[in-house]
């Protein structure tokens, strides 16, 4: 009986090595994917969609009708404030000008007529009243003299009312004949061209644009458009990285310069218009790419950073709930949790600080070899 219990003891201690074994070797077994408590620097950004403009552009019409005789220049070509840009046929509106010239000196002749015949009637009406006086002359006499002096005296000012009204056409006429010469009111770069050689443009109810002038293609701009929920963080002054299609290896820079009231709503979506400032040296940017544009609207330097994986890691089987957000750090190769205070975060960390975390502390932000449901879900915060 001795030795059988022996036997049956030893067994008894074998089993319990052996279950000891095991669970101690599940233990180990278990292992983390972590990173490292880093100080960096975090900026938040807003993201959208916009289109390259200049800064200003002038559109150059036509003020009066006919067909364009000759156009002087084409897309791209560079101009000079009062060059000239395209001629409408000149024939008719100098016809009109010759006419109105002729007409203003026949009103300057006839003007002189009457004025002449007016200081004759006059000096007749004064001889005529001596006469009276003198008793040579009948009143009737003296009062057909001042009749006569006196429809010469209106129509003398109807005449001078003539001079200036036909004056007034051939300022008109002439005006008309210098508006057939379309030229640049500003120095830059045609970027648009709406009219060719004998096309007709017609301008009796609203005026046509010919030409559209770029200023200063060395300063460009970016409208772009953002929703509603991201444009109560955009000011005026923020920095903004942005990309171009044809230049995906290249970020450039601008600044915010305008953010407008105005909403435009497509398809019940709501947006603001953005305007970017960005310089353009080089001649990179041309009007109408497109630019995706990141505007940051919070950035801080040297503050604790930490992924965002690591906020949502939970122990397995971990049920107990806290009031403050937290990470798990491995310390002497087990989880311990430090409640935490976010702050901004970008697309890959989140700025986290604590009395009792410091740069170096090891988070961690999953068990090895199991996917994102391991964990416990976060408790809310």
């Amino acid at each position: 009986m001795n030795k059988k219990l022996k036997v049956a003891i030893i067994l008894a201690i074998c089993i319990i090595l052996t279950m000891l074994l095991v669970f101690v070797g599940k233990k180990k077994s278990i292992k983390y994917q972590t990173a490292i408590v880093e100080k960096g620097t975090v900026m938040e950004k807003v993201e959208a969609t916009g289109t390259i403009k200049p800064v200003q552009t002038v559109e150059i019409g036509a003020q009066v009708s006919g067909m364009i005789k000759e156009v002087y220049v084409d897309y791209n070509s560079h101009v000079k404030k009062g060059q000239l840009l395209a001629q409408i046929d000149t024939s008719l509106f100098q016809a009109q000008v010759d006419q109105a010239q002729a007409t203003l000196a026949v009103k300057q002749a006839n003007y002189k007529k009457y004025r002449n015949q007016t200081a004759y009637k006059k000096a007749t009406y004064v001889r005529y009243q001596k006469l009276y006086n003198q008793g040579y002359v009948s009143k009737d006499s003296l009062e057909s003299a001042k009749t006569d002096y006196n429809v010469n005296l209106a129509e003398t000012a109807s005449t001078r009312a003539d001079i200036q009204q036909a004056s007034a056409t051939l300022r008109n006429n002439l005006a008309n004949l210098r508006y057939c010469r379309i030229v640049s009111p500003v120095d830059g770069v045609v970027i648009s061209k709406n009219v060719e050689v004998g096309q007709t443009v017609a301008s009796s109810f609203q005026t046509p644009t010919l030409f559209e002038v770029a200023q200063d293609l060395t300063k460009m701009r970016i409208e772009a458009s953002v929703s509603e929920a991201d444009i109560g963080k955009v000011k005026q002054g923020q920095e903004v990285d942005y990309t171009l299609d044809g230049y995906p290896d290249k970020v450039f820079k601008g600044v915010v310069s305008q953010v407008r009231l105005a909403s435009t709503t497509t398809n019940n979506v709501v947006t603001y218009t953005v305007v970017v400032d960005v310089n353009n040296p080089d001649g990179i940017l041309i009007p109408g790419m497109t630019a995706n544009i990141e505007i940051i609207t919070n950035k801080k330097e040297n503050i604790l950073t930490v992924p965002h994986a690591a906020l949502k890691f939970v122990p397995q089987n971990h049920k107990e709930k806290y009031e403050k957000q937290g990470v798990w750090v491995l310390r002497k190769r087990k989880p311990v949790r430090v409640s935490i205070e976010t702050g901004i975060s970008d697309d890959f960390v989140t700025e986290v600080s604590s009395s009792e975390l410091q740069e170096g502390d090891v988070v961690i932000l999953k068990i090895e070899g199991k996917d994102k449901k391991s964990g416990s879900p976060r408790p809310p915060m």
